[in-house]
């Protein structure tokens, strides 16, 4: 804009030439399929190939458009000068955003996340308070209630998207993570686990003392053993201690030589006679092999001999073809027979040592078993009978020298007290040792469990340390979540109040003496909106004209736009079409001229006449206007409005 007190540009053309293209465009630009009212997919792929120049589809196939939005930003320290892009092509399923800043590629963020960035650059939610045409207003003017308007306003002007899916993720984070995690223990958890400890700890205790007790128990069984065995020796020599030990190894090889005996005697029923008889084994075997190759050579002969038989009938059968002079029978007979002979000796030789005649003819299955015992008798079997003949022969050696040994060793009466008392001695040390074998393997046991529950404790205590800070945190989350509901109602009630004030600012500037609206009022509860006449008495929407509709919206809007605290352009397409020659003066001298920084009108010639464009003249920056020719298709863009347009313009196909 020039600075000199003029913020209005005016864009004029006909129906058809371009002018909601335009707003449409700018949408795109910004916001994709989203400013375009598209869903992603097959609907908007249809959209951008529909919007793709018709001339240059003819040319190609594989044409491609853009739209180019450039504009200052001035939310910060300085200006910042931003170039969008979006182009897509004939053949593509999506489009290409591209964002410049002061002339380079931005690197403020990633490309995946530049969508995301204009949208908070320039909201989506707040802009169509700023950019909209002439059906936002019907839509809105034709509301039964203009509370969804409202709603949807005050959830843009407070970013309540936001604070939604942060009330949401906090509901998450509280409901997945920190309840479970609170869960995980309890201190009933720890008591069950501190008992559990305290319980191992005590039997390990108790079982330690009896294995003390154990112990002190055998070194007195020691002690007696010891005395014992030096009144033996004292009294009847070393022999006699030796005694104990030669009579358990007497009882170990008699034990042996019963097991030798009694294999010796199973061999001796089994496998013993072929032993014996290995000669006539082997002889056997022989036969049994060559009665083997006998009959696979005569069954071989017996599947090839339909062959032969088949090539003599077709030599020298009745069908035949003749010789000349023709053959004798006898000589048919004999050259058949010779046939015969030498098919046998060139096809089917008989093996070496073929047998005249089978002597036993045994199935396969009888003569595997028979070879397999001939085969143990002359192994396996003779080598373990000589085994236990030589191991018999020494066990019984060993037998005969401890019964000598024994016999040699005098045994009194005193003696066998004594050697009684000294087994009993034995066997209750042995007892004692099984019993601390069996404590010490339980103090080890206690001792692993005391290791577990001290483990289990400490992840009890680790546990309830994750619980306390979970619940500290479930306690933030709540007052977090009442922070941001106190906060939003507050916003809400102020950011209503502000809304109610600037909607009731331009009513006023608005509205004629003789309109029925003179105030409204906004419930910061529900949004529902009360209308009031002049003499304070509430009205209902239906009770209003279909123009007074119009600048209730309008001034709406205005207010949405104003109480948003941004500064964008404002853009408005067909705004006029709709309402009476005074409530279009009252637009176009008190609205347009305040309705932003930068106010960009897209009208008709019908609703910014002569008239009302000489009323805005001291506002209008620049006008221009779209001429469609319906010869080449064109739509040009030239300097000037539909009078006084100048001759430099711009083409546009």
């Amino acid at each position: 804009m020039g600075g000199n007190g003029k913020n209005v540009i005016i864009i004029g053309g006909k129906n058809g030439a371009g002018k909601t293209s335009l707003l449409e465009a700018i949408r795109l630009c910004l916001y994709g399929s989203q400013g375009v009212n598209k869903r992603q997919g097959r609907e908007y792929r249809a959209f951008l190939q529909s919007r793709v120049n018709r001339r240059a589809l003819r040319s190609s196939a594989y044409a491609k458009a853009y739209v180019e939005l450039q504009f200052v930003y001035e939310g910060g320290n300085k200006p910042l000068d931003f170039l969008i892009r979006r182009t897509w092509s004939a053949e593509s399923s999506e489009d290409t955003l591209h964002i410049e800043l002061d002339g380079k590629e931005l690197n403020l963020v990633e490309v995946d996340y530049w969508p995301e960035f204009l949208k908070l650059l320039i909201p989506p939610g707040v802009a169509q308070f700023f950019i909209f045409d002439g059906e936002k207003i019907q839509e809105i003017a034709t509301e039964e209630e203009s509370n969804q308007t409202i709603v949807d306003g005050i959830k843009s002007l407070l970013g309540l998207d936001t604070f939604e899916h942060l009330q949401a993720d906090l509901d998450h984070y509280a409901r997945q993570k920190l309840r479970a995690e609170a869960a995980q223990a309890s201190q009933a958890d720890y008591k069950k686990a501190d008992a559990e400890l305290e319980s191992a700890r005590q039997s390990l205790r108790l079982c330690e003392n009896d294995l003390a007790d154990v112990e002190a128990e055998m070194r007195d069984f020691e002690d007696q053993k010891a005395q014992l065995e030096k009144r033996i020796a004292r009294d009847f020599g070393m022999k006699f201690q030796d005694r104990p030990q030669l009579v358990k190894e007497r009882t170990s090889v008699e034990e042996q030589l019963r097991a030798v005996n009694d294999r010796f005697e199973a061999l001796c029923g089994k496998l013993l006679p072929f032993a014996v008889i290995a000669d006539l084994g082997r002889e056997l075997e022989q036969a049994l092999e060559l009665e083997r190759k006998t009959i696979n050579w005569l069954a071989a002969k017996e599947a090839t001999y339909p062959q032969a038989e088949k090539l003599a009938e077709l030599l020298f059968g009745p069908d035949s073809a003749q010789p000349s002079p023709e053959l004798t029978s006898e000589q048919k007979t004999f050259l058949k027979a010779r046939l015969l002979t030498l098919w046998e000796s060139l096809f089917i030789p008989p093996p070496a040592g073929i047998l005249n005649r089978l002597t036993h003819e045994l199935p396969s299955s009888t003569e595997s078993a028979i070879r397999q015992v001939l085969h143990e008798s002359r192994g396996p079997v003779a080598l373990e009978l000589r085994d236990l003949l030589d191991r018999r022969e020494r066990l019984a050696d060993r037998l005969r020298k401890l019964e000598l040994e024994l016999n040699r060793i005098p045994v009194s009466d005193d003696g066998k007290d004594v050697f009684r008392e000294l087994s009993n001695v034995n066997q209750t040390l042995g007892k004692l040792k099984e019993r601390r074998s069996d404590l010490d393997e339980k103090c080890e046991r206690y001792r692993n469990e005391i290791k577990d529950s001290q483990r289990r404790l400490a992840q009890v205590e680790e546990l309830l340390s994750v619980a306390e800070v979970a619940e500290k945190q479930l306690d933030l989350c709540r007052r977090i979540k009442n922070v941001l509901r106190e906060y939003l109602e507050r916003a809400t009630r102020t950011r209503v109040a502000t809304l109610q004030k600037n909607v009731e600012a331009m009513l006023q500037e608005l509205v004629r003496k003789e309109d029925l609206v003179a105030r409204l009022a906004i419930d910061p509860k529900d949004f529902a909106v009360t209308l009031f006449d002049r003499h304070g008495d509430r009205l209902k929407k239906a009770d209003l004209s279909a123009g007074e509709k119009e600048i209730y919206a309008i001034c709406l809007l205005w207010g949405l736009a104003k109480t948003s605290g941004r500064e964008l352009p404002v853009i408005i397409d067909t705004p006029l079409s709709r309402l009476d020659s005074d409530h279009r003066r009252a637009i176009v001298q008190k609205y347009f001229p305040d309705a932003g920084h930068q106010v960009i009108i897209l009208s008709t010639d019908t609703e910014m006449d002569k008239q009302y464009y000489e009323l805005l003249g001291a506002s209008i920056e620049k006008a221009y206007l779209l001429n469609y020719d319906s010869g080449p298709g064109q739509t040009r863009i030239v300097s000037g409005y539909f009078w006084g347009t100048a001759k430099h313009e711009h083409v546009s196909q």
